[in-house]
């Protein structure tokens, strides 16, 4: 009977709706979070179809560059292989005509040249046409005496002035042979230069400092400085006849000497020996030492002049 207890039903119905409105809030969430993770899982899924779809792109343009380069590759070998091919036939023929040219070649060449030396003669003739015929200063190098102790001196010898040259085998003069190891001999070239040559352990080698004619003390430098203190000279020399009698120089006491050194010496007359040495009239390579002296004038004039304090040796080697 509703009309006697109201409360009782009131209260039922409130209770039995209560239950499935919490049961369905709580459901709610767990399909949202359903719904959260499939979200995260499908833009998982599209970031990484976007970077297969990018990597594929990647491989399928390296793809079409290797099949590029293949194809390009094999034409070329292709085009390679028929310039080898023609370049060898190039080559087969020029061997035949180079047969019968070698020998015209070999007369020609050997004639003038030494290219591969045989006996003492041509090794000799083969260093002094070497020598010449290099295209720098340090080439020569290979073909003298103490390599390492000269370098120095040929650079500034040379500097910019190094020029090769070419001299055949004519115009090379070797007087004697048999030549014992560790002697010195000269070798003239073209009636003019003398070249120092020594025979050592690894065959003929040339005196640099000997044929260059080497001072440690430049000319231009003693004369400039009038040093009277005995030097040692690599000089060319020969005798003519001046003298200063004014000075009291005159041929009673000096032998008068020409040279590069000081246009004349004044020879002690204690120099017998280079006196006769030069007595040939001609010009000579030699070692001597020498210095300015004073000498004084009837009239009383100071003048200094080149003498020969000593005589060493009669050519450029030591």
């Amino acid at each position: 009977n509703l009309n006697n207890s109201p409360m009782k039903y009131f209260i039922i119905p409130f209770s039995i709706l209560s239950v499935p409105l919490f049961g369905f809030s709580q459901g709610k969430k767990d399909l949202q979070l359903q719904v959260d993770s499939l979200t995260f899982q499908v833009k998982k899924l599209e970031d990484s179809k976007k970077y297969l779809e990018s990597e594929l792109k990647n491989v399928q343009l390296s793809l079409t560059n290797v099949t590029t380069t293949m194809s390009f590759v094999t034409k070329s070998n292709l085009d390679l292989e028929s310039q080898v091919k023609f370049q060898y036939n190039q080559l087969q023929k020029l061997m035949t005509q180079n047969d019968s040219l070698l020998k015209v070649f070999n007369v020609s060449v050997g004639s003038k040249f030494v290219v591969a030396p045989t006996n003492e003669s041509d090794s000799i003739i083969y260093v002094i046409q070497n020598y010449y015929l290099s295209k720098k200063w340090q080439d020569r190098l290979a073909y003298v005496l103490n390599p390492e102790s000269v370098k120095p001196l040929m650079e500034n010898a040379y500097k910019d002035q190094f020029q090769s040259q070419s001299y055949e085998k004519n115009q090379i003069n070797i007087p004697g042979s048999n030549y014992a190891f560790g002697k010195t001999f000269k070798v003239f070239v073209n009636g003019e230069v003398v070249f120092y040559l020594k025979k050592t352990i690894e065959g003929f080698k040339i005196d640099w400092e000997a044929t260059r004619g080497y001072n440690p003390i430049s000319v231009a430098t003693f004369k400039s400085e009038q040093s009277t203190t005995p030097t040692v000279f690599r000089v060319s020399a020969k005798l003519i006849n001046s003298y200063w009698d004014t000075y009291g120089l005159n041929a009673q006491n000096y032998v008068s000497v020409y040279s590069e050194l000081g246009g004349a010496y004044m020879l002690m007359s204690t120099a017998s020996e280079l006196k006769k040495i030069l007595a040939d009239g001609e010009e000579h390579q030699l070692i001597i030492e020498a210095r300015y002296k004073e000498f004084t004038s009837a009239d009383g004039y100071v003048e200094r002049f080149i003498v020969i304090t000593k005589f060493i040796k009669d050519g450029w080697d030591k």
